[in-house]
């Protein structure tokens, strides 16, 4: 059974918010975590449907193992930067339970969706990189 960070959860929890972001954040840096969409029911104001976006860990069955949910709301996925990608651009492959994994081949560097805590019906996808001595 898969575990799920839901933001809504984690607001009610205080301090055990930053901890639990922090343990994301280390996650994607040392690539055991990446970001994932995956569509659903939801119909956004413009009238389209939406995307649940957030990150998942995968599990030797190639399902999610765990994930943290950023947005159950967002319907424009952005899967580039404007001013800088460092020239990698996202791959895309699709978890046997239908998530949509987001990752980065011949990197070390992993993407993310520059927050840790929600993201906008207009998800973008950045690179995180890693600092030196990291």
């Amino acid at each position: 059974m898969k575990k799920v960070t839901n933001i809504g959860k984690l607001k009610k929890v205080g301090s055990g918010a930053i901890e639990e972001g922090f343990r994301w954040l280390s996650m994607l840096k040392n690539l055991e975590a990446f970001c994932y969409i995956k569509p659903n029911r939801y119909v956004h104001e413009s009238g389209y449907r939406c995307f649940e976006v957030g990150y998942l860990t995968v599990g030797d069955n190639r399902k999610v193992k765990e994930k943290k949910v950023l947005s159950m709301g967002s319907d424009h996925i952005q899967l580039y930067q404007y001013f800088h990608n460092g020239g990698v651009e996202p791959n895309l492959d699709i978890l046997l339970d239908g998530y949509i994994r987001i990752y980065n081949i011949g990197s070390k560097d992993n993407f993310w969706w520059g927050s840790l805590d929600f993201v906008v019906s207009s998800a973008q996808i950045s690179l995180l990189e890693k600092r030196s001595g990291e």
